[in-house]
């Protein structure tokens, strides 16, 4: 079960954002920390801005998370955020999935906290790996099916997203390949031409 590792990747974010403030750098283009955690705080807590999350409802997203940012303080909001649930609530069929999603969304965010602020990284244990690859193939179905892509893990294992012929393979750590597929440009990835059949 992946349940365990997606709580401990849970408590790793809630670490990394208690180790800064709330106007510290994330990786995410235009929030600081305070927004991740509203962020986060939404995935559980706020079904009107679950579909914000839609390029076409940008500045309404905005609109309600500076809202929100001015209703709870930073400090306050990491307290809050640390007696919920590991599940998200926006993600209510994730256990079918053996809680990957939320996984994948941790370890993302806690990602745009420790690199844009020089802070330690969790060490990823090799279930933690396992799961990051599988979340990692699954996104890039949805988020990159159209480029044509074979993701490769260091000991040869390898998944082609989407139909067709591979026109790029994207070689690295599972938890690297999750950072390159959700477009997270420090993603330590080996992006080269396909091998020839």
């Amino acid at each position: 079960m992946t349940a365990p590792l997606r709580d401990a990747q849970r408590g790793a974010l809630l670490e990394a954002l208690g180790q800064v403030g709330p106007s510290a750098p994330t990786l995410c283009a235009g929030w600081d920390a305070h927004d991740l955690a509203i962020h986060i705080w939404q995935l559980q807590h706020d079904p009107r801005g679950w579909l914000l999350t839609l390029p076409m409802f940008a500045a309404r997203a905005r609109a309600r998370m500076d809202g929100l940012k001015q209703q709870w303080r930073y400090a306050d909001l990491l307290t809050r955020m640390r007696a919920d649930p590991g599940s998200l609530a926006c993600m209510p069929l994730d256990r079918l999935g053996d809680h990957r999603h939320a996984l994948g969304e941790y370890f993302v965010h806690t990602a745009d906290v420790t690199r844009a602020n020089g802070l330690p990284e969790p060490l990823v244990s090799p279930d933690m790996a396992d799961a990051l690859w599988l979340r990692a193939c699954r996104a890039a179905q949805i988020l990159r099916r159209s480029e044509g892509l074979l993701l490769v893990r260091p000991d040869g294992l390898n998944r082609q997203i989407g139909r067709g012929p591979v026109r790029c393979m994207v070689s690295g750590e599972p938890g690297e390949l999750i950072l390159w597929v959700y477009g997270r440009g420090p993603a330590q990835v080996v992006i080269s031409d396909p091998p020839r059949q």
